[in-house]
């Protein structure tokens, strides 16, 4: 049995994004949301939020992984679902449904999504980069645009991976051990959710 505290040192990175150091927690147990989430704690009211899918050379082993970012530095919290079960803790359910958070997610976010929240009690009202800009700086043209469109109209740096910028993306492993994830594998989970983050504190705060 390894101690809660132990457990938490678990799963830290570092990540740099067009030369920012973002620090990134991976958790894959309710206790490490816990203890977690106060990071979200801000004056800026923004979350970026995205839905992952890890994919590994064995179908069957392949999970999802809900991210939010947010906080003063854009920190971000990678939720390990499989791990935990499929389970929202009641911490997470609380800041996803604090109508005070404006939650602002890159399209399109899978069906799945939408079913795990409300099988949970945790549907919550996200709004796409996409439209939320176009209803910001009031260009309707800026609604149904990538990712990496609607970044670098809005002044935002954006390092597109692999195509992310196209929609929500696969994340594919090769290793056998899946708990654990690498630097660059981390990287791709984050990118899109960190950049709607940066929209969104971009959009409401500092144009």
């Amino acid at each position: 049995m390894v101690p809660s505290r132990v457990l938490y040192q678990m799963g830290n990175y570092d990540i740099l994004i067009n030369g920012v150091k973002v620090e990134v927690k991976v958790a894959d147990t309710v206790e490490a949301v816990n203890q977690a989430i106060g990071q979200f704690h801000s004056l800026y009211r923004v979350l970026g939020l995205d839905y992952q899918k890890v994919v590994s050379v064995d179908p069957k082993s392949s999970y999802d992984l809900l991210v939010l970012c947010g906080g003063d530095n854009g920190f971000c919290l990678v939720i390990n679902l499989h791990f935990m079960q499929n389970c929202i803790p009641d911490s997470l359910r609380q800041v996803l449904r604090d109508g005070d958070n404006c939650i602002v997610h890159s399209s399109p976010l899978p069906a799945a999504y939408n079913n795990l929240l409300k099988d949970y009690n945790a549907a919550i009202k996200s709004i796409d980069a996409g439209e939320f800009a176009a209803r910001v700086l009031n260009k309707p043209n800026f609604k149904g645009s990538n990712l990496s469109q609607i970044a670098r109209e809005v002044g935002v740096s954006y390092e597109d991976l692999k195509g992310l910028s196209k929609g929500t993306g696969e994340i594919r492993v090769e290793q056998e051990y899946l708990r654990v994830l690498t630097a660059e594998q981390v990287k791709k989970a984050v990118i899109q959710a960190y950049t709607c983050y940066k929209i969104g504190v971009k959009l409401l705060y500092t144009r």
